[in-house]
């Protein structure tokens, strides 16, 4: 059911964002490039992804397949993205995200708990992921790295790994004005994408919690 949803908000977005002008769209998110006549690119992840203006349709870039939250993170980038929109330079964790209050329990429970449960015992193929993703590594934590959802949307991620006394803990820190570039509420697929993207490139499932 919940992938259907997210199916007939990605067919509203593309509507809704097809009769719109394209030059206030490249105006508010400047890291939409021309690639060819009316298509777009732009990176999550890194990967690209092509945005076509006349139908709104959002399709990968390279021929494989774009999810739908593969997608609906692009469409909500382009639909709340704010006219000179920037970052802060201040980094929170995700509750302390302006708005983000009612959101925090289910990015805790759906994101930051299987992000530390699946790479417990694993910090190497951590390291790994977030290497071959792009990740620039951090000092603090067992394992920290900056990957960039998008250009204008980097997020730094950190993991603990579990010992005799304590079990493997993790965090995901945003930078504080993250929902002047998307629907805050946004930020949970954007740390899921991230967590599913860092388990397939080392063949971890993600683990239950």
């Amino acid at each position: 059911m919940e992938g259907q949803n997210y199916e007939r908000l990605c067919s509203q977005w593309a509507a809704e964002l097809s009769t719109q002008p394209v030059e206030e769209l490249l105006h508010r998110v400047p890291e939409l490039q021309p690639d060819g006549p009316g298509r777009y690119v732009l990176y999550h992840f890194g990967r690209p992804y092509h945005y076509d203006s006349a139908t709104g349709l959002v399709t990968a870039a390279d021929g494989g397949h774009a999810t739908v939250l593969q997608r609906l993170n692009i469409y909500t980038l382009l639909a709340y993205c704010q006219r000179d929109a920037q970052p802060t330079g201040q980094w929170v964790p995700f509750r302390e995200v302006p708005g983000a209050g009612p959101y925090a329990p289910a990015f805790q429970r759906g994101n930051l708990e299987p992000f530390a449960t699946t790479f417990a015992g694993h910090p190497d193929a951590l390291r790994q992921a977030a290497s071959a993703l792009g990740g620039t590594p951090l000092p603090e934590s067992d394992v920290g790295f900056q990957l960039s959802a998008f250009a204008c949307i980097p997020m730094r991620f950190y993991f603990w790994d579990s010992d005799e006394e304590f079990p493997a803990q993790a965090n995901i820190l945003f930078d504080s004005g993250a929902g002047r570039f998307i629907h805050v509420e946004s930020l949970v697929t954007l740390a899921s994408e991230a967590l599913n993207r860092l388990a397939q490139t080392v063949e971890l499932p993600i683990a239950d919690t």
